[in-house]
């Protein structure tokens, strides 16, 4: 089913889905006020036993985390969320991933494979497992064209940092993907380790990137004396850059190697797309 104005929130959208029980359901180009309120609902009001799928487009964060309160979905297995974050009138600003509803937390909790990925204007995250019930498949998108760029940089670095302590998440599997942006600078080596110190179960990373101030920092983020991703065996770097000072690289993996904890398989797109020598 579909919902293409704001009206359709509230009554109308729980009338609608009550009458029809469906399968599937799609909420799309709901446009609200900065001044309208969506408030969370204490207990589901309707609960759909046989909704697998849920697709929300162009739809505001705070209509997001209202419907999906007020509404009960017990076999959801497939979620697309698309979300446009603003700023409200007292200032707040509302983002889909500081209020990611209790739903989509435990429906991820199974997660075997995330992918994370920020650009200049997106931001983007992609929970992929496998369950008894089926396959799991969740994604989380933002577009962020008119946001203060503090406030965007603030809110890539926050995602980054918890998206798997915020999901209770134990992937085996993770994708980091940042895109040509002025925030480089900002994925720092304690951001990294902060971040990989949570990825205990990772067997598998990757890293794409535009920006080469990144790549540094996270490699720098595994040379600690503590060991991050101790069940580590294969890393992907597809780097966009020439920077890459394959000395250090090795003598990382050779530290790993010497405290039992090797990279078993590496795939360096340095190795395919570095500069060519000179004829």
């Amino acid at each position: 089913m579909s919902d293409k104005n704001g009206e359709g929130l509230g009554k109308e959208l729980i009338l609608k889905l009550q009458e029809q029980r469906p399968t599937t359901v799609t909420i799309e180009r709901t446009h609200k006020d900065a001044d309208t309120a969506f408030p969370l609902v204490s207990r589901p009001v309707l609960q759909l036993d046989n909704c697998q799928n849920l697709t929300v487009t162009d739809f505001y964060p705070e209509a997001v985390a209202h419907v999906l309160s007020a509404v009960a979905f017990i076999s959801l297995r497939r979620i697309s969320i698309t979300t446009t974050p603003y700023t409200r009138d007292d200032g707040i600003f509302p983002s889909i991933f500081t209020q990611i509803p209790q739903v989509i937390k435990d429906i991820a909790h199974n997660a075997v494979h995330v992918d994370y990925y920020a650009g200049i204007c997106d931001l983007r995250l992609s929970v992929k497992g496998d369950t008894p019930e089926g396959n799991l498949s969740i994604e989380l998108s933002e577009h962020l064209p008119d946001i203060d760029s503090h406030l965007c940089r603030d809110l890539k670095i926050d995602l980054l940092q918890t998206h798997v302590q915020q999901f209770g998440m134990k992937p085996q599997s993770l994708g980091f993907s940042i895109g040509a942006d002025d925030d480089a600078p900002s994925f720092t080596e304690d951001i990294w380790q902060s971040v990989l110190l949570d990825c205990d179960t990772a067997k598998k990373l990757s890293l794409s990137l535009c920006e080469p101030g990144i790549l540094g920092p996270f490699l720098e983020a595994f040379d600690v004396l503590y060991l991050v991703c101790p069940e580590l065996i294969d890393l992907q770097l597809n780097i966009g850059h020439s920077n890459f000072n394959r000395d250090l690289f090795e003598e990382l993996l050779e530290r790993r190697r010497g405290i039992g904890a090797a990279i078993e398989r590496i795939s360096n797109s340095q190795d395919n797309y570095g500069p060519e020598d000179d004829e």
